[in-house]
């Protein structure tokens, strides 16, 4: 086991970040927050001025890549600022990070994500870290590593759903079997421009637009993708419904229907227009603060 601290050079809330759905495998024991990541399983704490990791396979994994410790917030909040909403959200709390991901890591977790609460998918993921993840020993208990796409791939649908997938099982299989086979390389998604990336994942199991944009900004560094799901449907609708047009803010105020691909398209298109290259960043603060906005204004007028 490996111990490394890691100062604290800018507004930082370790908790608040690991429970922003950005991900869904991390555990709470005390104030410390244990989970598989990349190859190995850390266990992190948060000290007033710095981060403490303990890695259980002496992988080297790093916070400061996970947390994009390295983004130059400065020129991130500068680009925002013409935003006043965001301008305000930033200046008034700006301590839940963007998380950069495991590619396959994080399209697993995504694909358990269609349809589902946070709860249940992290319940799903754990599911199948305990049946198909190597089992590491740790002051926490045995902590189970992500599952390989070998070994998904050869797993059985009714295996799959015993973890609680439901109908997602068949998707994460057959996704496995292209990741397994070289079908996809995450390398070439990383590479390419937001448009390619996305066109690629849309083409494959389970993948919707929301998702493709999750995986995007969460593992493959397209810091411009604006995902959409339930929360930024009702903050966009309310706050930025000036960008739209009006057939659009109706439909999106019409919860009793799902958003179609093409009004997803038509509405982020407006978005990452409105934001520009960081506008994943003004995501991640309106959806952290979704609930407020929301339930301050609650029509669009």
């Amino acid at each position: 086991m490996n111990s490394s601290e890691y100062p604290l050079e800018r507004q930082f809330d370790l908790a608040s970040t690991l429970i922003s759905a950005q991900a869904f495998q991390w555990r709470e024991f005390n104030g410390i927050w244990v989970g598989a990541v990349a190859d190995t399983v850390v266990a992190i704490r948060q000290t007033p001025s710095s981060i403490i990791v303990e890695d259980y396979c002496a992988d080297n994994w790093s916070p400061q890549e996970y947390f994009r410790m390295r983004d130059n917030l400065e020129d991130i909040n500068r680009d925002l600022r013409n935003d006043p909403l965001i301008d305000t959200l930033l200046a008034a709390k700006a301590d839940i990070a963007l998380t950069s991901q495991d590619p396959w890591q994080c399209t697993l977790m995504f694909l358990c994500s269609t349809n589902n609460n946070a709860k249940r998918i992290s319940n799903m993921v754990l599911s199948l870290n305990r049946m198909f993840g190597v089992a590491v020993e740790t002051p926490y208990g045995k902590i189970h590593k992500f599952p390989s796409p070998r070994s998904l791939s050869s797993a059985t649908v009714h295996q799959l759903e015993a973890c609680g997938l439901g109908y997602r099982a068949k998707f994460v299989r057959d996704f496995a079997s292209i990741i397994h086979q070289g079908a996809l390389d995450f390398k070439d998604l990383k590479k390419a421009n937001y448009k390619d990336a996305v066109a690629q994942l849309v083409e494959l199991p389970g993948i919707g637009p929301k998702v493709a944009d999750c995986i995007s900004l969460l593992s493959l560094d397209k810091l411009e993708a604006f995902p959409m799901d339930i929360w930024i449907r009702r903050v966009v609708s309310r706050r930025y419904y000036r960008l739209l047009e009006k057939s659009d803010v109706r439909r999106l105020l019409d919860e009793s229907k799902t958003v179609s691909p093409q009004l997803y398209r038509h509405v982020t298109l407006a978005m990452r227009s409105h934001f520009g290259r960081f506008a994943g960043y003004a995501q991640n603060a309106l959806y952290c603060n979704a609930k407020r906005l929301v339930s301050e204004r609650t029509i669009a007028t």
